[in-house]
This record gives C-alpha cells, structure tokens and sequence, in this order.
C-alpha cells in the first residue's frame, strides 16, 4: 500500500497521480521487437514511436495495461556492444 504521508515528503503529489500509481498496470516491450511485430501485423513498415497505430495502443489498454515501459529505445554506447 502506498504511504501517501512520505510521497507528499518527496515530491508535489496530485490526487490524480496517487490514484494512477495505485491502479498501475505496467507492461514492458522491447521496442525494436514490437516495431518489427507491429510491422508484421499491419503489413507496412513501422519503425519509429510515432508510427505506432491508435489501434494498436487501445487494444494494450483493452487488456487493463495503463502503462507502457519502453525498453531498448536508447541508443547503446560502443562500450555495451
């Protein structure tokens, strides 16, 4: 349960945000996988955020999802490689 006395500590909290962090359900997609997914599924080539159809983001919130982690989006350093 969230301790709403110790986030007020921390940050300027709303009551929108003490609700949307209780309700959260999180899912994580690697986004190179999902592009190319999605490409497959809508039979055109989707290869940047912006390019992600409506349908496909109501379809996530359909499942109950309210919120994307998007992993995979930075670039990687040569160091990681």
């Amino acid at each position: 349960m969230i301790n709403t006395e110790e986030i007020h500590k921390c940050e300027k909290v709303t009551e929108f945000n003490i609700t949307w962090q209780r309700n959260l359900v999180l899912i994580a997609k690697n986004v190179p996988v999902w592009l190319f997914q999605l490409s497959e599924t809508y039979n055109r080539r989707i290869t940047t955020l912006d390019q992600i159809p409506e349908e496909a983001l109501r379809e996530i919130s359909a499942l109950g999802i309210s919120g994307l982690w998007l992993v995979g989006i930075w670039q990687r350093s040569p160091a990681s490689e």
